[in-house]
């Protein structure tokens, strides 16, 4: 399996979307079988992820479980709790989505990401950045989904609105020249040969994609001598 399919659920809260993510995967498993999966979760709340990582849940987290998929809990009083086969697909880690400067080599690559109510709470500047950053996360082809009251309209104009039967979704379309992306793969294959310097060659692939963006930046790199 050298395939991977990434999956972020960003603003994770106590892991309900990540670990609901994880039993869908792990219900058609056998059409992916050519993939590895890694979903991740994160928020900004220590005590939330706490919960997310002991996935024993009650209440109003349970009722709307279906019930084709309670074979994947441990029922314990009026709780339920993940069977470890479901837990050990998710990792979660705390994370402030408008923290800046934003990693971009810890979370790129990703094919997925999940941001369900939690741009109810940002500032339009701070949707901006964080869009943006999500964009810059994303393989080509990749997807933001938001909830349905959230909207990029006005904020966002990196990301291709599609809709899937009555689900509206963002797309990652990128149509890079060909003198650019023909540099792509030869960093990528340096990169694979050194875990030390791959944060370093990522940020220089992500300065050939601005140079398509801002053609005066091409210039400043065949200046100093990169080409």
């Amino acid at each position: 399996k050298n395939k991977v399919i990434k999956i972020w659920s960003a603003g994770c809260s106590t892991g309900e979307e990540a670990y609901s993510i994880a039993i869908i995967i792990k219900e058609i498993s056998h059409l992916l079988s050519d993939f590895n999966i890694e979903i991740i979760g994160t928020d900004i709340s220590l005590k939330a992820l706490e919960i997310a990582k002991k996935a024993k849940y009650s209440g109003k987290s349970i009722s709307t479980i279906p019930k084709e998929y309670l074979k994947y809990f441990l029922k314990k009083n009026n709780s339920l709790i993940l069977k470890d086969e479901i837990k050990e697909m998710v990792k979660f880690f705390q994370f402030n989505l408008i923290n800046e400067p934003f990693p971009l080599y810890q979370f790129y690559g990703q094919d997925i990401i999940f941001c369900r109510n939690v741009f109810i709470y940002f500032q339009p500047s701070s949707i901006k950045r964080v869009a943006r950053n999500f964009f810059l996360s994303l393989n080509e082809g990749g997807y933001l989904i938001l909830s349905p009251t959230e909207s990029l309209w006005g904020l966002n104009e990196d990301f291709t609105l599609t809709k899937y039967d009555d689900v509206f979704l963002y797309k990652k379309e990128e149509k890079i020249p060909p003198k650019i992306r023909e540099k792509i793969p030869e960093i990528e294959k340096i990169a694979e040969e050194s875990e030390e310097i791959k944060p370093y060659l990522l940020k220089m692939k992500m300065i050939l994609w601005q140079t398509w963006k801002e053609p005066w930046q091409w210039k400043c790199c065949h200046k100093s001598g990169m080409k």
